[in-house]
Parts: C-alpha cells; structure tokens; sequence
C-alpha cells in the first residue's frame, strides 16, 4: 500500500494511485492565468475565490502584504510602484 503524497489519507496499490491521479495545468498569461485539472476524464479549470476561472496576472506588495490577482488590480492606481505586471 502506497499514498499519492506525505499526509495523503488515499491509500491503495500503485495502479489503484494511477488510477485515482489526476494532471494539473498552469497558464500564465501576461493579462490573465489559468489552473485546470483533468482527473477521472474529466477537465475542468479551477474558479478562484471570486468565482472567476482567470485570475489577473498581477501582483502587489504592501508594507507587510503579497496581493494577488483581483486584490492587486483594486489597488494598483494607489500602489503601482509595487505592483508588477507583464511578466512575459
């Protein structure tokens, strides 16, 4: 018996793990990225926390503070010194 990563509770034969895989994608665009993951025959691309399935590609720093995505695009008028963006 085999488990897919430490502190994994599914445990099972190594073909029963292959079986049970799945494959994640990650696009990042200079606007927007992407998470998608294809388990079971099945693809599906991830939602973020604001129920959008693209997630802007920017990023903020504040004083003690990493924003991320949307957070970072609703303050980069006030914050744009340290807001990166157009990483390609």
């Amino acid at each position: 018996q085999i488990s897919c990563h430490p502190g994994c509770s599914t445990r099972g034969t190594r073909a029963e793990m292959v079986s049970k895989s799945a494959v994640i994608g990650i696009d990042l665009g200079s606007d927007e990225s992407y998470v998608a993951y294809v388990g079971k025959g099945v693809v599906d691309i991830c939602q973020n926390e604001f129920s959008k399935r693209g997630t802007s590609t920017l990023v903020a720093f504040k004083d003690r503070e990493r924003l991320l995505g949307d957070a970072a695009v609703a303050q980069i008028k006030s914050n744009a010194k340290n807001t990166c963006r157009n990483f390609k």
